[in-house]
């Protein structure tokens, strides 16, 4: 199979992925990547989120084709659907973030205290938190934002909640289980 995945027909590049075939995979990766990038730059992100997300994106793909959960033979084609779920990945991504600009900018890292040596894999790590964070309940998707992300103290939220410190110290240490619970169960 030495054509240009652009030159295969859909139901070839299936048979493609399905096979593991190297040569097309590579390409199909390597043909459809700029375009998820643009979109990730342009929204205030970073070439190295742009590549987590399209790797995330194009594992999903695989195994939805492969699983045949996904089939091209309607109106979407494969490079618009990788599109799709990387698109996807990224907005939930940058959902979970308190100023996604600044958060996801590489470049601001320093300002931000965090660290500029954080490897793709520390960086897959915090994708799937967040992924599995959007699937909380309402109020431990609160009571986690105000203390992560909002950097709020135990005693500023029980004053706005109106009750014990204490409680709050219970409730955020079973969200803290909770969502532990759903990064040891989920298949993201």
């Amino acid at each position: 199979m030495k054509q240009q995945v652009s030159s295969l027909s859909q139901s070839e590049l299936v048979n493609a992925i399905k096979s593991n075939n190297s040569k097309a995979l590579k390409r199909l990766y390597l043909q459809n990547y700029a375009k998820l990038e643009a979109l990730v730059l342009q929204q205030g992100g970073s070439r190295v989120f742009a590549k987590t997300v399209y790797q995330d994106a194009f594992v999903v793909l695989c195994a939805h084709i492969k699983t045949n959960l996904f089939s091209p033979y309607g109106t979407i084609s494969i490079e618009a659907y990788l599109f799709e779920i990387g698109k996807g990945l990224w907005h939930q991504f940058i959902e979970m973030s308190p100023s996604h600009a600044n958060v996801l900018n590489i470049d601001a890292a320093a300002k931000l205290k965090v660290a500029p040596n954080f490897s793709s894999e520390h960086y897959k790590i915090l994708q799937r938190v967040m992924i599995n964070f959007k699937h909380m309940g309402g109020p431990c998707k609160q009571l986690l934002k105000d203390c992560f992300f909002k950097k709020k103290t135990v005693k500023e939220m029980a004053q706005e909640a109106q009750v014990k410190d204490a409680n709050i110290r219970q409730q955020k240490q079973l969200c803290v289980q909770r969502l532990e619970t759903f990064m040891a169960t989920s298949t993201f």
